[in-house]
């Protein structure tokens, strides 16, 4: 059930609410199953907007959350957007700071028409806009500072979720596929690249003779380019970017019991869940070994689940009972439970993870 977060309740947020301290089944239009618990804070007030100088190093959350019925305003680097009950927006919470602001958003009759998410890429911010209908992706850039857009790109992909990583300073996808009247291939399934900001000419790494037929996702981890399908687990293979060679057999294959995977800036990762807890484990880059970072208690069993990783920490956020919310140190493993307000937490799929150390 998609929780409604009011104005009333953003301005309490931002006032003082969680001050820092030191895959799911999804339906056709992105939900999670399962219904959210939890419940919203009191009202309070404070002031929110992108004026607020934010210190180095700052904690900040990217999440994607519906907006109320209400046509209120939030506060946009630059300006002020209005919402109304059809909007998403993806939303900057600084909570040292406190401050919440959106960067950009989308607005559909349908959330199956339109999807928005996050994405954090070697301390780069990009909010994801997507067409179910067209297949078309928006990969916007945002100054995470500042809330400024600095770029974007954009492509058609089959997949709505996997189907394009970025590494460096290229975008590679699997290209839509086009078919006849009888439903026969006749063009596109190929794994091409642009480099940012995308104003030029796509470029073929991978045909769909060449391979591309059999990898229908595309994911960057560790300067390595991966394609992959569902064989039993998902089955990875490496993609040599300047040749476009892939290898014969696959070089690692996520557990079929996996509930979450996610190729992040210095590795693999994928979460096994239980009744009581989720166990997230980290794929070495040399080998590929699969080494327990943590192990995180739940009330019941995670229904959905985000994670990024910037500077050496790990960031997990699951939908228990109550949505929480784990910074991890991958060096000690030492996991923190950062005391963030539940309603930060998204119900669509792929709208929670997100976070930066601000430069």
């Amino acid at each position: 059930m998609e929780r409604a977060l009011g104005w009333a309740l953003l301005l309490f947020l931002v006032a003082g609410c969680g001050s820092g301290s030191s895959s799911p089944s999804n339906g056709a239009d992105g939900t999670t199953s399962g219904q959210d618990t939890s419940t919203p804070d009191a009202t309070g007030t404070g002031d929110v907007g992108g004026s607020t100088e934010i210190p180095s190093g700052a904690f900040a959350m990217f999440p994607v959350i519906v907006m109320s019925s209400r046509s209120d305003s939030l506060p946009l680097p630059g300006g002020t957007v209005s919402w109304s009950s059809t909007d998403y927006g993806l939303l900057r919470y600084v909570p040292d700071v406190g401050l919440l602001d959106v960067l950009t958003n989308v607005s559909s009759q349908s959330y199956a028409n339109s999807y928005l998410y996050p994405l954090t890429r070697d301390g780069h911010l990009y909010g994801v806009r997507c067409s179910i209908d067209t297949q078309r992706k928006i990969l916007r850039r945002f100054d995470p500072r500042t809330g400024s857009q600095i770029g974007e790109c954009s492509f058609y992909s089959d997949d709505l979720y996997s189907a394009f990583a970025v590494l460096g300073d290229k975008v590679y996808y699997r290209s839509k596929e086009a078919t006849d009247l009888y439903g026969n291939r006749t063009s596109g399934g190929d794994i091409d690249s642009l480099s940012w900001p995308c104003s030029g000419a796509a470029t073929t790494l991978v045909s769909y003779a060449k391979g591309a037929n059999k990898l229908f996702y595309v994911y960057a981890s560790a300067a390595r380019l991966f394609g992959g399908r569902y064989n039993g687990g998902l089955e990875l293979r490496e993609i040599d970017t300047n040749t476009g060679a892939v290898t014969t057999d696959p070089v690692v294959t996520v557990p079929e019991t996996a509930c979450h995977f996610s190729a992040l800036d210095d590795a693999l990762y994928y979460g096994i869940c239980d009744a009581a807890s989720v166990q997230i484990y980290r794929l070495d880059p040399a080998d590929y070994t699969p080494t327990l970072i943590a192990t995180l208690a739940t009330s019941d069993k995670a229904l959905h689940m985000g994670m990024s990783q910037h500077q050496n920490k790990l960031f997990v956020a699951l939908r228990d009972t109550t949505p929480k919310f784990y910074l991890i140190d991958l060096t000690t493993k030492q996991v923190e439970q950062k005391p963030l307000n539940s309603s930060l937490f998204g119900t669509k799929i792929y709208a929670n993870g997100a976070f930066l150390f601000v430069d």
